[in-house]
């Protein structure tokens, strides 16, 4: 899979944005990235020469869907969303909960959003960045971070300590974060030791949150996390799609961040 990491933001955004519709227009790209149509039409050259996308007349659509974006791009992509996504999740929170906090940029953003919460709060993660951000305010955030190994650019700690110490707690809430979802409503990701992590914390919480950006909606990945129906709660950026909804037992579980 091809690591963005290395583009400047408006080609990760211009990524995002087609990854996120399947394919776009010239001029669609020209006005969300606020650029001109001859930008955008020597981005798109310089993607399709580097094979991430294809051309068509008038646009340019996903070469590969299994197009895995790295972390910087993640954080450039979405940003509004994520933050409106992890304000409702933070709103729903009672003081003196219990909270499992995965890793990922959405849940980056929750992070920064308790910041603002001004509520006791307690908050297991195997995520560094967060914690770090989460440091800001240890006067009314009682932080626990547990042990493992670095696992990739984006703070995570995996492997079995990682796992027996999540084990051991018993907690309120776990937020959950995915890489993408199956045509059977099975959320999907990449790397399997963050899978058992992420399983760990539904396991061991008493309500399971999905913090699902709609670009994740036509995104997939390679081994599964959990079922639709496995989460109390669905937050997404956008309605569920008919199709999305069909496959949920309690389609009124998922709310949008508006």
């Amino acid at each position: 899979m091809t690591d963005l990491a290395h583009l400047n933001p408006r080609h990760r955004e211009l990524i995002a944005l087609v990854e996120l519709h399947g394919h776009a227009s010239i001029e669609f790209l020209a006005q969300r990235l606020n650029c001109s149509a001859q930008t955008v039409r020597r981005d798109i050259r310089k993607l399709c020469d580097a094979n991430v996308l294809q051309r068509f007349r008038g646009g340019a659509r996903i070469e590969k869907p299994q197009v895995r974006l790295g972390y910087a791009t993640k954080q450039d992509s979405q940003q509004v969303e994520k933050g409106r996504m992890a304000t409702l999740a933070v709103s729903q929170l009672q003081e003196g909960e219990a909270l499992f906090l995965d890793t990922g940029t959405t849940c980056d953003h929750v992070a920064r959003e308790l910041l603002n919460y001004r509520k006791r709060l307690h908050v297991v993660t195997h995520n560094l960045t967060a914690a770090l951000t989460l440091a800001a305010q240890h006067q009314l955030l009682d932080i626990h971070v547990v042990g493992g190994k670095v696992a990739g650019r984006d703070g995570a700690l995996t492997g079995s300590r990682t796992i027996k110490e999540l084990a051991s707690y018993r907690l309120d809430v776990a937020m959950i974060a995915v890489s993408g979802i199956d045509a059977e409503g099975y959320l999907l990701d990449f790397d399997s030791e963050k899978i058992q992590v992420k399983q760990t914390m539904m396991r061991h919480a008493g309500r399971k949150v999905l913090l699902m950006g709609s670009a994740k909606l036509c995104q997939r990945g390679i081994q599964r996390v959990a079922h639709l129906d496995e989460f109390d709660q669905v937050i997404c950026d956008v309605p569920a799609p008919e199709e999305i909804q069909a496959l949920m037992t309690y389609p009124e579980c998922w709310q949008e961040a508006l």
